[in-house]
């Protein structure tokens, strides 16, 4: 779940265009291109620098070089240009991953929705990139019910955007589906899984990372609607896909056997589930080494 929180957010902290380039697969991914009369080059190079400050909780220089990036493309397009909501998206997305000042960030992402909605209307992926924000920023406050409110926002107006093939839905359907087993709905947790994993066979192929993490999250979805031999059928195909593109003794084969162990737990067979957690011990001793 959290290397699927931290790809949507690296996606979200990016500006989307909403023309598309299709692969030689049939897969579509979405392109971004310069917006006209723009921030220029200095705040798009400085936009960029940010992103991976981010990904390595950086806060520090990350908050710096983004609140340069805002000055800049204030200074350069005014105060209601998107490239300005960007810049505070950004900021606010700083806070939120890198241990911030939270409660700076939702008014800094009002005031980018509000941006956004004003140049290319509530429906954009602009927008809807906000909302998702917004959404993680009133989960962090334990507001559920606007958490909630914003995240089905933004997952909406994706799936009434974006082509069926879209790459980029990939991780419109993870976050979703993991959002809906946090609810308790399970079948349609599965549904979204199965959509996404469909999606991912196609365009990376049957034997990536991102098939073995969408295969654990059916897993999930049917150990919660106790259908556990097929539960265990798609873990155990994670694993194999794993083992073969990290190792056996790799951290991703200890996560994923964890899992199972809780599996076997919950269907009542519990001597091969300590045997599993033994096996996690040993690697996760030798990762230590």
């Amino acid at each position: 779940m959290v290397r699927i929180i931290f790809l949507a957010m690296a996606i979200i902290c990016m500006p989307f265009d909403e023309a598309a380039a299709t692969s030689a697969n049939g897969c579509v991914f979405t392109e971004r291109k310069e917006m006209p009369n723009g921030a220029g080059s200095d705040w798009a190079k400085l936009h960029e620098k940010s992103l991976p400050l981010i990904n390595k909780g950086e806060r520090i220089e990350a908050m710096k070089i983004a609140k340069k990036a805002l000055q800049i493309a204030e200074e350069n397009s005014g105060a209601f240009h998107p490239d300005v909501a960007t810049s505070l998206k950004r900021i606010a997305s700083i806070h939120l991953l890198t241990g911030g000042d939270a409660n700076k960030a939702e008014p800094l992402l009002r005031r980018a929705l509000s941006i956004y909605e004003k140049s290319f209307g509530p429906e954009s992926l602009y927008s809807a990139d906000t909302h998702y924000v917004l959404s993680e920023y009133y989960l962090q406050k334990t507001n559920y019910q606007e958490s909630e409110r914003h995240f089905f926002i933004f997952a909406d107006i994706y799936l009434r955007s974006l082509d069926e093939n879209s790459f980029d839905l990939l991780a419109v359907y993870n976050l979703l589906a993991s959002r809906l087993i946090a609810k308790g709905d399970f079948p349609n947790a599965l549904s979204m899984y199965r959509k996404s994993l469909e999606i991912n066979q196609r365009c990376m192929g049957h034997d990536s990372y991102h098939v073995a993490i969408n295969l654990s999250g059916i897993a999930r979805a049917l150990e919660g609607m106790r259908a556990y031999d097929d539960a265990e059928v798609n873990l155990k195909k994670s694993i194999e896909i794993t083992e073969k593109l990290a190792g056996v003794e790799s951290e991703d084969v200890a996560i994923y056997l964890v899992q199972l162990a809780g599996l076997y737990r919950a269907s009542g067979r519990f001597e091969e589930a300590d045997e599993l957690y033994a096996r996690v011990a040993t690697i996760n001793a030798k990762q230590r080494k």
